[in-house]
C-alpha cells in the first residue's frame, strides 16, 4: 500500500498543485506498508512524469507484514519546466488482488 510521497521532506498533495525544482532531477520518497500476510521480496517502486519519458524505478529488497518502508525513486533526468501529473506506484506483488491503493497521482509544477 502506498501511504504518501515526499520530495525534499515535503509531503505532496493529491489535491493542490505541488511546486518542485526540476534541477537536479528530483527524488521521490514513497512511503509504503506491507499490508499483506507474507514477507515480500524485490518490491518495485516507480515514479514518472506523465507526458514525458522520465520514469524512475527503485526496489526494496524485503518487506514484512504490517511494517512501513521508504523507497527512494530518482527521475533519470531533470524534467522540462511545466505542469504535469506525477504518478507514484508500488508495483503489485505476486498474488496481490487489490491494487487500488498502490497508486497516487500528484499535480506538479516543475520550475
Amino acid at each position: 500500500m502506498l501511504n504518501f510521497v515526499t520530495v525534499d521532506g515535503q509531503q505532496l498533495s493529491t489535491q493542490l498543485t505541488n511546486t518542485i525544482a526540476a534541477n537536479p532531477a528530483p527524488t521521490f520518497t514513497l512511503n509504503i506498508t506491507n499490508g499483506g500476510n507474507f514477507d515480500e521480496y524485490q518490491v518495485g517502486c516507480k515514479a514518472w512524469v506523465k507526458g514525458l519519458n522520465d520514469i524512475g524505478i527503485s526496489m526494496i529488497p524485503e518487506t514484512r507484514p504490517g511494517q512501513t518502508y521508504n523507497c527512494q525513486v530518482t527521475l533519470p533526468s531533470a524534467p522540462k519546466a511545466g505542469t504535469y501529473t506525477v504518478e507514484a506506484e508500488v508495483v503489485p506483488v505476486p498474488g496481490e488482488k487489490n491494487i487500488a491503493n498502490n497508486f497516487l497521482y500528484f499535480p506538479v509544477t516543475f520550475s
